[in-house]
Protein backbone atom coordinates (compact mmCIF):
# COMPACT_ATOMS: atom_id res chain seq x y z
CA UNK A 1 0.00 0.00 0.00
CA UNK A 2 1.28 3.44 -0.90
CA UNK A 3 0.60 6.62 1.06
CA UNK A 4 -0.92 9.64 -0.68
CA UNK A 5 1.78 12.29 -0.15
CA UNK A 6 -0.84 15.05 -0.05
CA UNK A 7 -3.17 13.50 2.54
CA UNK A 8 -2.32 15.41 5.70
CA UNK A 9 -4.30 13.07 7.94
CA UNK A 10 -2.43 10.01 6.67
CA UNK A 11 0.92 11.81 6.88
CA UNK A 12 0.19 13.07 10.39
CA UNK A 13 -0.92 9.65 11.61
CA UNK A 14 2.13 7.99 10.08
CA UNK A 15 4.31 10.64 11.76
CA UNK A 16 2.73 9.80 15.11
CA UNK A 17 3.39 6.10 14.46
CA UNK A 18 7.03 6.81 13.64
CA UNK A 19 7.32 8.93 16.78
CA UNK A 20 5.95 6.12 18.95
CA UNK A 21 8.49 3.76 17.37
CA UNK A 22 11.27 6.27 18.18
CA UNK A 23 11.90 6.77 14.45
CA UNK A 24 12.18 10.51 14.89
CA UNK A 25 13.84 11.36 11.57
CA UNK A 26 10.95 9.77 9.67
CA UNK A 27 8.39 11.40 11.97
CA UNK A 28 9.98 14.83 11.49
CA UNK A 29 9.86 14.31 7.72
CA UNK A 30 6.12 13.51 7.82
CA UNK A 31 5.25 16.39 10.18
CA UNK A 32 7.30 18.75 8.01
CA UNK A 33 5.35 17.64 4.94
CA UNK A 34 2.06 18.26 6.78
CA UNK A 35 3.29 21.78 7.63
CA UNK A 36 4.26 22.40 3.99
CA UNK A 37 0.74 21.45 2.89
CA UNK A 38 -1.07 23.10 5.83
CA UNK A 39 1.11 25.79 7.46
CA UNK A 40 -1.59 26.51 10.06
CA UNK A 41 -1.59 22.97 11.49
CA UNK A 42 -0.72 23.53 15.15
CA UNK A 43 -0.72 19.80 15.93
CA UNK A 44 1.96 19.11 13.32
CA UNK A 45 4.19 21.82 14.82
CA UNK A 46 3.61 20.46 18.32
CA UNK A 47 4.36 16.87 17.33
CA UNK A 48 7.42 17.85 15.31
CA UNK A 49 8.59 19.83 18.34
CA UNK A 50 8.27 16.71 20.47
CA UNK A 51 10.43 14.82 17.98
CA UNK A 52 13.05 17.58 17.91
CA UNK A 53 13.03 17.49 21.72
CA UNK A 54 13.60 13.72 21.64
CA UNK A 55 16.67 14.03 19.40
CA UNK A 56 18.15 16.93 21.38
CA UNK A 57 17.39 19.71 18.88
CA UNK A 58 16.14 22.00 21.63
CA UNK A 59 16.15 25.27 19.67
CA UNK A 60 14.04 23.70 16.92
CA UNK A 61 11.71 22.17 19.51
CA UNK A 62 11.17 25.51 21.25
CA UNK A 63 10.54 27.18 17.90
CA UNK A 64 7.92 24.59 16.93
CA UNK A 65 6.23 24.76 20.35
CA UNK A 66 6.05 28.55 20.01
CA UNK A 67 4.47 28.34 16.56
CA UNK A 68 1.99 25.72 17.82
CA UNK A 69 0.95 28.02 20.67
CA UNK A 70 0.60 31.02 18.37
CA UNK A 71 -1.49 29.08 15.85
CA UNK A 72 -3.65 27.57 18.57
CA UNK A 73 -4.41 30.98 20.05
CA UNK A 74 -4.98 32.55 16.61
CA UNK A 75 -7.40 29.77 15.67
CA UNK A 76 -9.46 30.41 18.79
CA UNK A 77 -8.22 27.43 20.73
CA UNK A 78 -7.33 27.35 24.37
CA UNK A 79 -3.75 27.78 25.37
CA UNK A 80 -2.07 24.45 24.59
CA UNK A 81 -0.65 23.48 27.96
CA UNK A 82 1.42 20.71 26.36
CA UNK A 83 3.28 23.04 24.02
CA UNK A 84 3.63 25.77 26.63
CA UNK A 85 4.83 23.36 29.29
CA UNK A 86 7.30 21.68 26.95
CA UNK A 87 8.63 25.02 25.71
CA UNK A 88 9.08 26.28 29.27
CA UNK A 89 10.90 23.15 30.40
CA UNK A 90 13.29 23.29 27.44
CA UNK A 91 14.01 26.96 28.01
CA UNK A 92 14.77 26.19 31.67
CA UNK A 93 17.01 23.29 30.64
CA UNK A 94 18.94 25.53 28.25
CA UNK A 95 19.38 28.20 30.94
CA UNK A 96 20.48 25.55 33.42
CA UNK A 97 23.17 24.40 30.98
CA UNK A 98 24.43 27.96 30.58
CA UNK A 99 24.45 28.48 34.36
CA UNK A 100 26.28 25.19 34.84
CA UNK A 101 28.94 26.21 32.29
CA UNK A 102 29.36 29.57 34.07
CA UNK A 103 29.67 27.82 37.43
CA UNK A 104 32.19 25.31 36.09
CA UNK A 105 34.25 28.11 34.55
CA UNK A 106 34.08 30.24 37.68
CA UNK A 107 35.35 27.41 39.90
CA UNK A 108 38.85 27.74 38.48
CA UNK A 109 39.12 31.17 40.11
CA UNK A 110 38.15 29.97 43.59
Amino acid sequence: MQLDGENIHALHNRGISYERLSQYKEAIRDFTRVIEIDPDNANAYFNRGCCYDSVGELDLAISDYSVALELDMRNGGNKDEGADGNRGELEEDQNYGEEEEFYDGAQQYL
